[in-house]
């Protein structure tokens, strides 16, 4: 299988570039929202401060996201399924128990990245 190649659109070329504390994105069904979200996840993740340490002395960049639906149904119908097109369970460690999938893995420039991604609902469709 090849390379999955993320292209994209100039209004997610733009959700990508803001640095702005609250950002929103908003389109039809299918426009690409959610990889969009998915991919920034993984590009804030990687652009992470280094911390560096007795255990890491080459630099870790930590960091933990949520990502939240209305609904567990929601959640695991549609946004597990798209974050798992993207960054499948096996190149990380996914725990169905806690709803929970980490990735650690050495970056190109020597440091060391630990993800986690929390996936939540707010379990009352009201």
């Amino acid at each position: 299988m090849g390379e999955v190649v993320y292209l994209p659109s100039a209004t997610m070329q733009e959700f990508h570039g803001s640095d702005d504390f609250v950002r929103g994105l908003l389109g039809p069904i299918g426009s690409g929202k959610s990889v969009a979200c998915c991919c920034e996840i993984m590009k804030r993740a990687t652009e992470q401060k280094v911390i560096y340490n007795d255990d890491y002395p080459e630099g870790i960049r930590k960091s933990r996201y949520a990502i939240i639906r209305n609904t567990y149904r929601e959640l695991i119908d549609t946004t597990m399924q798209t974050w798992f097109d993207w960054f499948p369970k096996h190149i990380g460690a996914y725990r169905a128990m806690d709803m929970k999938w980490t990735l650690n893995k050495k970056l190109d420039d020597g440091t060391q990245l630990h993800l986690e991604v929390l996936f939540r609902a707010l379990d009352r469709p009201d």
